[in-house]
């Protein structure tokens, strides 16, 4: 599963994602259109996966 399915699905905007990984929403809009891959420190990591099964 992609990004934008993975955040789609649980109901988050592009913003919320942005926000919570503390980076440019056109961040995520690029690792969403394939244009750039994410390169993402651990603790990003493990915020996105926290945040992501809050929801």
């Amino acid at each position: 599963m992609d990004l934008r399915a993975l955040r789609q699905r649980v109901g988050l905007r592009s913003r919320d994602v942005a926000i919570e990984l503390d980076c440019a929403l056109s961040s995520i809009r690029n690792w969403e259109k394939g244009r750039t891959t994410p390169k993402m420190k651990v603790w990003q990591v493990i915020s996105f996966a926290g945040f992501i099964s809050m929801h």
